[in-house]
């Protein structure tokens, strides 16, 4: 039994979609994660600018299963203090605040879903 062209049609087409769909969520996961990171970075505590500039947007993993994950860090060797300015709500910041990345993921997960949706909707294929 052969498929009418247009079937034939929907068929690749479905097939294309099925081979990009896993690239394209991974971009929207780390274009939503890039906005983010521009909140997280506008809240955190601020004093010579390293702990800002630290914060940065890791490239997505597709894991074998299919588990797509973006990573957003702040530290490294130049800010081995990230971790406990963030932890530490009794510290006293001038500029910024504790729990930044926290508040904002907190705040952001509610429609993140969508968003990330929006970005792969099947009318931009």
């Amino acid at each position: 039994m052969s498929l009418t062209s247009d079937a034939q049609a929907m068929a690749n087409k479905l097939r294309s979609i099925g081979r990009q769909l896993s690239t394209r969520t991974a971009d929207a996961m780390k274009s939503e994660a890039e906005d983010d990171m521009a909140v997280m970075k506008s809240r955190a505590p601020y004093k010579t600018g390293k702990l800002r500039d630290s914060g940065e947007v890791h490239d997505p993993v597709i894991d074998a299963d299919g588990t797509i994950s973006v990573t957003s860090s702040f530290g490294g060797p130049d800010v081995p203090y990230a971790v406990e300015q963030h932890e530490h709500i009794e510290f006293h910041h001038d500029v910024g605040e504790a729990k930044w990345m926290e508040r904002t993921m907190n705040e952001s997960r509610q429609t993140m879903l969508g968003r990330v949706g929006r970005k792969i909707a099947f009318k931009n294929w």
